[in-house]
C-alpha cells in the first residue's frame, strides 16, 4: 500500500452580499493503492447542516497521484464531506469540517482533533479565516485535566491548532474568532485513555466531638450525622476520656447537623444531638495551596516532590492521582499538621495529569499538567485476547466437573470442599491427570450459589474459594472472574509460569491478558474442558512485572497483579532453606530457620508478613560467614505468615515461605455471609447497610473495602453474630464491595452495588474506602468470650528516673518505663515499705508504650519498687528505695 494525498480546497464567490473566503489548499493523507484509483470515478458530495438534499464538489485531477477537491460552502454550521470510488467510500472519509459566518465571510473549522483523541498523543485540526482574522483566533479546552495548546499561523489565512490530552475523558474544545465562538463551539471531544495509567491515594483529616453521654463498650453502638441539606453519612465512634463517647466526621456544609447515635438499632436516651458546624470548619479547596517542583516538572526513575497545605482550608478528605504514561508510584507523608508531602516516581517519559482533590473539589489549577523527562524504564506489554461462552448449567443431581491447573502442588497435600447454600459442607473428588493439573468432581445436591474451596496443605489457594452456581446463573460481570495461582503471586525466568482464569459465573464476553515488564512476555490461553482455562506466560528478564486481567474491558478484582519475576540464575539461586518447619510454632516462641548461601554474594534480607498485614524485618545471624545465616522471629500472633528472603532484592527459589503459627487454623472465610439492602443498590446521600456474619469462621481480620465513582464514608460496627457496614455514596453508578477474611474473599465477593441520585461529590473516577476489623471469634449465639493472650518481651522493658531509688517523705516521687519495644503485655507497678503496700501508686500511659508512675510514702521507711511485664520481672526489678 502506498500513501496517497487528497487535496481539499475550498473557493469563494458572493453570495447575498457576503464576501465568501476563498480556502487555500489543505493536504489530507489516505492510505490507498493509487494504482487502483481512477480519478475518473471519484465523486464528492458535501452534507450541509438543516438540509436533506447533498450538496456537490467539484474534483481536479492533478495527473500526479493526487486530486483537488474544491467546495463553496453556502451557510454555517457543521459540513460533512464524503468521497466516494466507483460507488465504494475512499478509506479515511467522511470529514467533518465547520464553517461560520463573521463580518468578512465565513470561517471553517476540520481535522480529527475536534472529534477525538487518545491521552497523551496529538490532536490536530485546522482553522481557516481570511482577512486577517486567522491572527484574532483564541482556543480555550475544558475537561478532565488542563491541556496544553499549541497554535501555528500559516500565514495564509489558516492556523494549525494542536493540543495533547492527559487525561481520558470529555473535553469541550472553545474556539474564537474576534472573541465570538463559531458555530458549534463549543465541539464536544471523547478522549479514550486505555494506554494511560493512573495512581492514586487518599488521606482526610476528621473534626471530634465528644457528646454527652457515656458508654462502657463500643458493641452494638453505631452513629450517623445529617448535614443541613440532607445528606446522611456514617461517623467513627471511640470511647475518649472520662467515658464519653466521641464521634468523628468530615463536615461539608456549615449549620446545624444532627448526631443519632443507636445501640443495637435503637436510638439511645438523649438522641438525637444538636450539633454547629462553622463555615470555618468545612472544608476549601480554594484555600488549599499546592507548592514544590514536581508540580510542572518532573524525572523519571526518580522521587517528584508536591507539598499541600491545608492548614487553612479547614476540615476534608485530600485525594490525589497521577496519571499519564506509566502508573507512578505514590507516597504520602504528613511533616506536620496540615502540610502533607506527597511523592510520586514515574517510570516512562511523557505528559502526566496530577490531580488534587480536597473536600471533594479540585484545588487551584488542578489537574496539574506535568511534563516528565528522563530515560525510559523500558517496559514492553505484550496482550492476548480470547472469547469467553455462556458456560452450561449445572443442575442438582448432576454429576459437575471443574479443572485446575496448581503447579508445584502435590495430589497428596490438595484437598477440595464444597459448600452448598445452607452451610452444609462435603469433600469433592480432586483427581491428578498429570502435569499439575487436576479435576474436581462432586454432585451438588440443591439449587443455589456454592462455595468451592480448594486447600493446598490446610491452606486456600490463591483465589479460592470459587463461587459455583447451580441453576440459574445471576447477573454476570468482571467481577465474578476470579484469577487463581501463584503465576499472579511470583515467578522465575525462562520457564512457564501459569494461572487459572475462573470465568464460569461471569457470562459471555471478552477475556484479555496483558503482561507489562522488562521483557517481551510469551503467552497462551489453553483451554479446560469446562468453559475456564489457564494462561502460560515466559519471560526472559528478572523484574517487576504487571499482569492486566479484564473482562470486557474492566478490570477483574484485584487486577493488576504485580508480580516479582526472579533470575532463573545467578546468586540468588544458591542460596537453600534448611530447618524449616511450616506449621506447629507456638505464639511467643522464637522460631529460627537457616539460609545456606553456599558463599552467594550480595545483601541478604529477610522480611515477615504477619495475618494483620503488617510487614516486619527479621533478625539475621551469620552462623558461619559466607555459608549459612540463622533468621529468627519472634510470632506475636497465631495465623499464617509468609516469609520473604532476597538477595539484593531479588527472592529466592518459592519466596514467600508460609509459616503456620498456633494450632490447626480455625479461620474459614466460607463460613462468612453478607446480606442486606445496601449490598444491592442505594441512593447518593443517603446510608446504605449490609451486615457481615461472621459466627462460626473464627478469629480473623475482616477487611470490608468499596470502590466506585466517588469515595464513601465507610464505617463498620460490632454486632452479636458479626458487623454492620454502612456507607454513603455522593456519585451514582456502580460501585464493587470486596469483603475478605484473613485477605480472602468470602464467598460472592465481590459484590455489585448500584448507587441511583444525584452528582453530590465524586471525580468520575475510581476511589477506594477501606475499613479494616481485627474480628473476635463468634458463635450464632454471640461473641465467644477468650481472654487474650500477651507475649511482650519483658526484658525489653527500661525503667529510669530519681524515684527507682530515692523519695522525699510525703512528696510525690517519680519514674517512667518504656515498653515501646517490648510488644503488648500486662504493665504490674507495685511499691511496698516495711511497713506494706504504698498507699498511694499512679500509672499513667502518655502513649507509644511510655508510661509515667508517681507514688507518695509519709514516713521515712525503706522499701522496693516491683516492676513486672507479663509474669516476668523487667531488668533491675525489685529496685531498692531510700530516703
Amino acid at each position: 500500500m502506498l500513501a496517497c494525498f487528497l487535496l481539499v480546497a475550498i473557493t469563494s464567490r458572493s453570495i447575498g452580499g457576503h464576501i465568501l473566503t476563498v480556502f487555500d489548499e489543505r493536504v489530507f493523507p489516505f492510505d490507498f493503492d493509487p494504482s487502483e484509483i481512477d480519478a475518473s470515478k471519484l465523486t464528492a458530495t458535501v452534507e450541509m447542516p438543516g438540509v436533506s438534499t447533498k450538496d456537490s464538489a467539484e474534483i481536479i485531477d492533478n495527473h500526479d497521484g493526487t486530486v483537488l477537491v474544491k467546495y463553496t460552502p453556502k451557510t454555517s454550521g457543521n459540513h460533512v464531506l464524503s468521497i466516494v470510488h466507483d460507488g465504494v467510500l475512499v478509506q479515511g472519509t467522511p470529514i467533518s469540517f465547520y464553517v461560520d459566518k463573521y463580518s468578512d465571510g465565513f470561517a471553517t473549522v476540520y481535522g480529527p482533533g475536534t472529534q477525538g483523541g487518545v491521552v497523551g498523543e496529538t490532536a490536530h485540526f485546522t482553522v481557516c479565516a481570511k482577512h486577517g482574522h486567522a491572527k484574532e483566533l483564541s482556543v480555550s479546552i475544558e475537561g478532565p485535566a488542563q491541556a496544553n495548546i499549541k497554535i501555528h499561523d500559516n500565514k495564509d489565512g489558516t492556523c494549525s491548532v494542536s493540543w495533547i490530552p492527559p487525561m481520558p475523558g470529555q473535553y469541550q474544545l472553545h474556539v474564537k474568532l474576534a472573541g465570538k465562538e463559531i458555530d458549534q463551539s463549543p465541539f464536544k471531544v471523547l478522549v479514550a485513555g486505555e494506554g494511560s495509567k493512573r495512581a492514586h491515594l487518599s488521606v482526610g483529616s476528621t473534626s471530634e466531638v465528644a457528646l454527652n453521654i457515656s458508654e462502657k463498650e463500643l458493641k452494638g453502638i453505631s452513629a450517623s450525622i445529617k448535614s443541613p441539606s440532607g445528606i446522611e453519612e456514617p461517623c467513627f465512634v471511640r470511647i475518649i476520656d472520662g467515658g464519653r463517647l466521641g464521634v468523628s466526621f468530615t463536615p461539608r456544609e456549615a449549620g446545624e447537623h444532627l448526631i443519632t447515635v443507636k445501640r443495637d438499632g435503637k436510638l439511645v436516651p438523649k438522641a438525637p444531638f444538636k450539633i454547629k458546624v462553622d463555615r470555618s470548619q468545612v472544608g476549601d479547596a480554594s484555600k488549599v495551596e499546592v507548592t514544590g517542583d514536581g508540580r510542572a516538572k518532573a524525572l523519571t526513575q526518580q522521587w517528584n516532590e508536591i507539598l499541600i497545605d491545608t492548614t487553612k482550608a479547614g476540615y476534608g478528605g485530600l485525594s490525589v492521582s497521577v496519571q499519564g504514561p506509566s502508573k507512578a508510584e505514590l507516597q504520602c507523608k504528613e511533616k506536620k499538621t496540615g502540610l502533607v508531602q506527597v511523592l510520586y516516581k514515574p517510570t516512562e517519559p511523557g505528559v502526566y495529569a496530577i490531580a488534587v482533590k480536597f473536600a471533594d473539589h479540585h484545588v487551584l489549577n488542578s489537574p496539574l499538567t506535568v511534563h516528565c523527562t528522563g530515560p525510559s524504564g523500558g517496559a514492553v506489554k505484550q496482550e492476548i485476547e480470547k472469547r469467553i461462552e455462556q458456560a452450561s448449567i449445572s443442575l442438582p443431581g448432576q454429576e459437575t466437573n471443574l479443572f485446575l491447573k496448581l503447579p508445584n502442588t502435590s495430589p497428596m497435600d490438595v484437598v477440595a470442599r464444597i459448600m452448598d447454600p445452607k452451610g452444609n459442607t462435603e469433600d469433592a473428588e480432586m483427581r491428578d491427570q498429570g502435569e499439575a493439573f487436576y479435576v474436581i468432581k462432586f454432585k451438588p445436591k440443591v439449587e443455589g450459589s456454592h462455595a468451592l474451596s480448594i486447600l493446598h496443605r490446610d491452606a486456600h489457594v490463591n483465589g479460592s474459594p470459587f463461587q459455583f452456581t447451580v441453576g440459574s446463573f445471576s447477573e454476570g460481570g468482571a467481577h465474578k472472574v476470579r484469577a487463581s495461582g501463584m503465576g499472579v503471586i511470583r515467578g522465575e525466568t525462562t520457564s512457564w509460569q501459569s494461572f487459572n482464569l475462573y470465568s464460569r459465573e461471569a457470562g459471555a464476553g471478552k477475556l484479555a491478558v496483558a503482561i507489562e515488564g522488562p521483557s517481551k512476555a510469551t503467552l497462551k490461553f489453553e483451554d479446560h474442558k469446562d468453559g475456564n482455562c489457564h494462561v502460560d506466560y515466559k519471560v526472559t528478564q528478572p523484574g517487576e512485572y504487571v499482569i492486566s486481567v479484564k473482562y470486557n474491558d474492566a478490570h477483574i478484582p484485584d487486577s493488576p497483579f504485580k508480580v516479582f519475576i526472579a533470575p532463573a540464575t545467578g546468586e540468588v539461586r544458591k542460596l537453600e532453606l534448611a530447618s524449616f518447619h511450616d506449621s506447629g510454632i507456638p505464639v511467643g516462641k522464637a522460631f529460627t530457620f537457616m539460609v545456606l548461601t553456599h558463599r552467594a554474594r550480595g545483601h541478604l534480607e529477610g522480611k515477615v508478613l504477619t495475618p494483620n498485614g503488617e510487614t516486619e524485618q527479621i533478625d539475621i545471624v551469620p552462623i558461619e560467614d559466607g555459608e549459612s545465616y540463622a533468621m529468627r522471629i519472634v510470632p506475636k500472633e497465631s495465623g499464617n505468615h509468609y516469609i520473604h528472603v532476597t538477595l539484593d532484592g531479588a527472592p529466592m527459589r518459592d519466596s514467600p515461605f508460609r509459616l503456620r503459627v498456633g494450632g490447626k487454623d480455625e479461620c474459614d472465610p466460607t463460613a462468612i455471609h453478607a446480606s442486606g439492602e445496601g449490598l444491592v443498590g442505594c441512593t447518593t446521600g443517603s446510608k446504605g447497610e449490609f451486615v457481615v456474619a461472621t459466627a462460626n469462621a473464627g478469629a480473623g481480620i475482616l477487611t470490608i473495602q468499596m470502590d466506585g465513582p466517588s469515595k464513601v464514608t465507610l464505617d463498620a460496627y460490632e454486632l452479636d453474630t458479626g458487623y454492620k457496614a454502612r456507607y454513603t455514596a455522593l456519585a451514582p453508578g456502580d460501585y464493587f464491595a470486596a469483603v475478605k477474611y484473613n485477605g480472602i474473599h468470602v464467598p460472592g465477593s465481590p459484590y455489585k452495588i448500584h448507587i441511583d441520585g444525584k452528582v453530590l461529590g465524586g471525580n468520575g473516577y475510581n476511589e477506594t474506602a477501606v475499613v479494616k476489623i481485627d474480628a473476635v471469634a463468634k458463635t450464632t449465639k454471640g461473641t465467644v468470650a477468650v481472654a487474650p493472650v500477651y507475649k511482650g518481651d519483658a526484658s525489653k522493658v527500661v525503667a529510669k528516673g530519681a524515684g527507682l531509688n530515692k523519695f522525699f517523705p510525703g512528696r510525690p516521687a517519680m519514674f517512667t518505663i518504656d515498653t515501646a519495644l517490648a510488644g503488648n503485655n500486662l504493665l504490674m507497678v507495685g511499691i511496698v515499705t516495711t511497713k506494706g503496700p504504698c498507699e498511694e501508686v499512679v500509672v499513667k500511659h502518655q502513649g507509644n508504650g511510655h508510661y509515667i508512675c508517681t507514688y507518695r510514702i509519709q514516713d521515712r521507711l525503706k522499701g522496693f519498687v516491683f516492676i513486672k511485664y507479663g509474669d516476668v520481672e523487667i531488668p533491675g526489678s525489685p529496685f531498692s528505695l531510700e530516703f
